[in-house]
This record gives structure tokens, sequence and C-alpha cells, in this order.
């Protein structure tokens, strides 16, 4: 175990910042920028990677019609907001998913209930 994660485990997580001096100012914010860094090219290599392979790959499928999938309104009052049909999420495109890459024909939006 290095200098620095031992330091943190024997400070725990009772860090005041008021009262810490320059060099524990230090070490820290030295420690959550390498963690930040870490957590930072995890994402970018997850993101690089739905965008050569996961994504193209969807691209190839025929397309499918877009599903709606309801949601509470205000009252009686029920909205209705797209969702992809192969993945299940909200595709924030008409054309085509941004998670799996699947096209979408696009199909009229059902109208709001409203009960009485």
């Amino acid at each position: 175990m290095n200098k620095i994660k031992r330091y943190f485990y024997s400070i725990g997580s009772k860090f005041d910042w008021k009262t810490a001096t320059e060099k524990e100012k230090q070490i820290r914010h030295k420690y959550f920028d390498r963690q930040r860094r870490r957590f930072d090219k995890k994402c970018q290599s997850q993101q690089r990677l739905r965008e050569l392979f996961v994504v193209p790959i969807g691209r190839l499928r025929k397309p499918l019609p877009m599903e709606w999938e309801p949601q509470c309104g205000l009252g009686d009052y029920v909205s209705y907001y797209p969702k992809c049909p192969r993945c299940g999420e909200m595709p924030y495109s008409m054309s085509e998913c941004i998670f799996c890459g699947q096209r979408m024909i696009e199909t009229e939006q059902p109208k709001g209930f409203q009960g009485g």
C-alpha cells in the first residue's frame, strides 16, 4: 500500500478542510484528481467502444417502428415519450437510437388521455 493510501486510511472520512494544513490539502487534491482522471478515462473508453462497434452494427439492422411509453402527467393527463424498440431506452432522436444504433420508422404519437 503506498503512502497516500495509507494516509487517507488513517484520516478516514472525517477530513476537515478548515483545520487541514496545506500539505494535507495538496495530498487530498492529488488523490481526488487521480481518481477523477481514472474515471474519465473509463468513461471515454466506453464511449469510444460504443461509437466504434455497437452503434454502427445497430445501423445495419432493419428499421423498426418506434414505440411510445406512457408517462403520467398532472392530474389525469397522460403523456407519451419515445422508446427504442430494441434496447428500451429513450432514443433522443426520431431517426435512430444513440445507444444501440437501431434505426426507427416514425409512428404517430398517441394523444394524451384526459379523464373526466
